[in-house]
Formats: C-alpha cells, sequence, structure tokens
C-alpha cells in the first residue's frame, strides 16, 4: 500500500512574533512523524482538508501522528504538525511545491485552524530547514535561517498548556521585543531567546526555580520558550544537561537539531 512518511521537529522561540510580526525560533531535536495515505473524502479531517485545498490537491487523505514534541507548551508541535501533513500530502500527490509556497500554504492554515494567530512562519521554518529561521510573519518573508552550534538541550514542559491561537497582549511592548530582535540580528540567537522569554514570562509567568537550577548546574542559557510555560536550558555537554534534570526532578533531555525536513515515500 503506497504512504508516505515525514519527518519534522520541534523547536524552541527566539523571538515570539506577537508584538509586532517578526519572529524567531531555533530547531531541537525532538521529532514528529506523520504518515499519510489516501482516504476517502467523506471521512477526511478537516485539517486535511484545509492544507489540500490550499495547495490545490484532489486527492483525499488519511493520516496517523507520532510525536515525541510536548503538545501546548510553547515548543512548536502544531508547526511541526501542519508542515509534516503539508508535505507528505505533496509528495504523495506528486506536487512539486517550492519550500516558501508549502511554508506559507502551512501558515494560511495554521491561522485558519486556530492554532496561531500570526501563521507562525519562524516555527514552521525552522521545522522545514532545521537550525534556526528569523521570520516577518505579517509579509510572510523569510529573513534569515542557518546552523547554530549543536550543544545539548534540556527542556522542562510543566504548568498550565497555553495556546497560541488566542493570545491577548495589553501594554506596550514594542521597545522590549525590539532590543530581542536586535540581539537576533546581531547573531546573538541565544541571548536573544533568553531575553524573549523574560519578556513573555513577564506577561504569562515564568518558572524561575527551574531556570534557577538549571543555571546552577551549568546552563549557558536558560529562559521560557516564549509564552511557555516550558523552559529550556543550553548544555555544553550531555552529561550536565542530564545532572540538570536529575536536580529538578523532570525534562527531556535533547539537542540542537540542525536537520531540515525529511521524508520517504512507500510504494507498496
Amino acid at each position: 500500500m503506497k504512504f508516505v512518511r515525514v519527518r519534522t521537529h520541534g523547536g524552541i522561540s527566539i523571538i515570539s512574533a506577537f508584538i509586532d510580526g517578526i519572529g524567531g525560533a531555533f530547531s531541537i531535536d525532538l521529532p514528529l512523524t506523520v504518515t499519510v495515505r489516501e482516504g476517502t473524502c467523506d471521512r477526511e479531517m478537516k485539517i486535511s482538508e484545509d492544507l489540500r485545498r490550499s495547495l490545490s490537491i484532489g486527492t483525499c487523505f488519511r493520516f496517523s501522528v507520532e510525536s515525541r514534541i510536548p503538545s501546548g507548551y510553547g515548543l512548536k508541535s502544531s508547526s511541526a504538525y501542519i508542515l509534516a501533513l503539508a508535505k507528505g500530502m505533496a509528495v504523495y500527490s506528486g506536487k512539486e511545491i517550492d519550500d516558501l509556497d508549502l511554508l506559507r500554504s502551512a501558515a494560511e492554515v495554521s491561522k485558519m485552524s486556530g492554532f496561531s494567530i500570526t501563521g507562525a512562519l519562524d516555527d514552521l521554518c525552522q521545522a522545514m530547514y532545521g537550525g534556526y529561521c528569523l521570520t516577518d510573519n505579517r509579509k510572510m518573508r523569510i529573513l534569515r535561517h542557518g546552523m547554530i552550534p549543536n550543544f545539548a538541550v534540556l527542556v522542562c514542559a510543566d504548568g498550565n498548556k497555553r495556546s497560541s491561537g488566542n493570545l491577548k497582549i495589553d501594554g506596550h511592548y514594542v521597545n522590549s521585543i525590539r532590543s530581542v530582535e536586535n540581539l537576533a540580528f546581531s547573531g546573538r540567537i541565544f541571548d536573544a531567546a533568553v531575553a524573549n522569554g523574560l519578556v513573555y514570562g513577564s506577561i504569562f509567568g515564568l518558572n524561575l526555580n527551574v531556570i534557577n537550577r538549571m543555571l546552577r548546574n551549568g546552563s549557558m542559557y536558560s529562559s521560557q520558550s516564549g509564552k511557555g510555560p516550558a523552559i529550556f536550558g543550553i548544555f555544553r555537554n550531555r552529561s550536565s544537561a542530564i545532572k540538570a534534570r536529575s536536580d529538578i526532578g523532570f525534562g527531556i533531555v535533547t539537542k540542537i537539531n540542525n536537520q531540515g525536513i525529511r521524508y520517504w515515500k512507500y510504494d507498496s
């Protein structure tokens, strides 16, 4: 039986785009895999229907998802999912679609489906290319992307989940977020991610205890991933990340991911 399997990855916010539309994210090695098969139109899920219409694909689909990304914690699970599904549908149908067109279609459906207010082009971009991405989510443009050092990462996903589809931010945060953007565009990716987490942590809440435990166990950088509530720590080596996890009592030890989207097509 013909099917397509696509793998993407979760990520961590560098700049959250809710304030002025400029966004950024870097990829971590938490994979999500979507398996796509032909299905019947009367039983097709709405997300699949919306994507194939955006991509001008006639075939109806069914699919399954396997994920190591905790959902609802600011770790880009929705973007990894939507992009993997869109790519699987395109590959299955044999349709050649430019990367940016695929990203824009996924962003459009992300907004339609209520997964994101901005379309999350930054999150989709890191899932497409790995490494880091900086984007203009209002103009749907990729501003910069590239690879980053392959450090160990500890992610602690705890607390109440926070949806990106219905966030409301009151107040004038433009100056603070522009400072975050300046750090990111000067190449200080991890510094920007820390500052961004502090800005959004001041709005939505921040687990300072977990950050403190990461720092005292040798984390070079630690903050919240955007709106959170997940806390991340960047470590020089895996053993330090494992030690921090033991001290905190929970978490996922992983690493930076510089690998882009991958897919496998099976005809039998």
